[in-house]
């Protein structure tokens, strides 16, 4: 019982001293939780497939003009407005 009571206050400790640490900090979080690149991975009926390096916040259009492949995809086909996120794969012309 005593053990549990322990790991309950160190527990606790660790969360109170972390948001401490962080609560003035926002721009450490905003850096470990939203990078200023993301790496995604273009596959499928595309000239250029490969792994590329975006800016934070890029949709798959910017994807595509990146990697040149704008003219590869019907904008009626796939919502190209829709945003990445970090790893993500993007298959085009596959299905789903």
């Amino acid at each position: 019982m005593e053990t549990k009571k322990l790991v309950v206050v160190l527990t606790l400790c660790i969360s109170v001293a972390t948001w401490v640490y962080f609560k003035d900090r926002r721009d450490l979080l905003k850096k470990i939780y939203m990078p200023g690149t993301l790496t995604v991975f273009l596959q499928g009926n595309v000239s250029s497939p490969g792994i590329y390096k975006i800016p934070a916040g890029a949709d798959v259009q910017d994807l595509l003009e990146l990697s040149g492949n704008a003219s590869a995809v019907n904008p009626q086909e796939m919502q190209i407005e829709s945003s990445l996120f970090d790893g993500q794969i993007v298959r085009i012309g596959m299905g789903k």
